[in-house]
């Protein structure tokens, strides 16, 4: 979500607050996937999300502060939203998700869709950290292989 990433970086100044957002952001994604509707800017999409995450970061902390109006942050939203191109390859993602064994997807449910950390996966599975990390750096691996592939078949470049 390099989009994403980069519009959060361009209204939160704090490293570690960026993170944060982005983090909440890529968990809320994944949690809303199934509300998202194809034909609209996946990209756009998100940017909707991390611009109400980084609303909330800075509502839940008074503290802190963007820098920004709400209107600049809308105009900053907007212009992101604008200039986000639909990515087509993200369409191939679920169809590639199904087709993982079922051990693959149940480590992709509890990473992704539950947001729960490689240690308590590995507590749960009764595995190390370290072997959630490769085993979901490995299923990431395919994943980016199947969709290259799908988009290839489809006649879009890799």
């Amino acid at each position: 979500m390099p989009g994403v990433s980069a519009f959060i970086t361009s209204i939160v100044r704090n490293f570690e607050d960026r993170n944060d957002i982005l983090q909440d952001t890529a968990v809320a994604v994944v949690e809303s996937f199934e509300k998202y509707d194809p034909a609209y800017n996946f990209t756009a999409w998100a940017i909707g999300i991390a611009r109400n995450k980084i609303r909330n970061h800075f509502r839940n902390k008074p503290f802190l502060q963007t820098g920004f109006e709400e209107d600049v942050i809308d105009a900053i939203t907007t212009a992101f939203e604008k200039t986000s191109e639909p990515n087509p390859r993200l369409g191939f993602l679920n169809e590639c998700v199904e087709r993982l064994d079922a051990r693959s997807r149940e480590l992709c449910d509890l990473r992704y869709k539950s947001d729960i950390k490689p240690a308590q996966i590995g507590q749960k599975l009764g595995m190390t950290a370290n072997s959630i990390s490769k085993s979901l750096l490995r299923i990431r691996e395919r994943l980016r292989e199947c969709i290259n592939l799908k988009a290839r078949q489809a006649g879009l470049t890799p």
